[in-house]
């Protein structure tokens, strides 16, 4: 948009008005892609993510659309790149030695936390009667361990 006062294009993701440089910067591509995120974020389909413990869950502190919650640590997930988590191995995900510590003790003792997660999770998705520890397993060599087991994957 034009702004009068300043006398030039101002930048509707990031507020700045356009002179040939700003247009340029790692920062203003990686604020207009937020910005063209946040126009089609609540139209976007968010399927259950296999993996029990996740979740994609609203919040409006963050703007338009929906984030990837941990259910069993109660965090947000901020490592994983797509909608599509059915290989995630970070922070949070799958088995694996690039959990969070915590999340990998809590992966180890997932049988305790089973009721709870699919009550919090059933807020945010329908999960048909299928087993989704199944789904996330499927063709996965990172469930070579087993859900809830004492050792790491692979």
């Amino acid at each position: 948009e034009y702004d009068h006062t300043a006398g030039g294009t101002r930048c509707k993701a990031c507020s700045k008005i356009c002179d040939g440089v700003h247009e340029l910067t790692k920062e203003h591509e990686r604020r207009l892609e937020q910005w063209r995120w946040q126009l089609v974020a609540d139209s976007e389909e968010y399927t259950s993510p296999p993996q029990e413990w996740l979740a994609w869950v609203p919040d409006r502190e963050f703007g338009n659309g929906k984030y990837l919650r941990c259910l069993l640590c109660k965090k947000w997930v901020q490592d994983h790149d797509s909608l599509d988590t059915s290989s995630y191995c970070g922070n949070h995900g799958m088995p694996g030695a690039t959990n969070q510590k915590d999340h990998a003790k809590k992966l180890r003792d997932l049988d305790s936390y089973r009721d709870e997660l699919a009550a919090e999770k059933s807020r945010y998705h329908v999960v048909a009667g299928s087993d989704v520890r199944a789904a996330a397993c499927a063709g996965s060599s990172r469930c070579a361990a087993g859900w809830g087991s004492t050792q790491a994957a692979p």
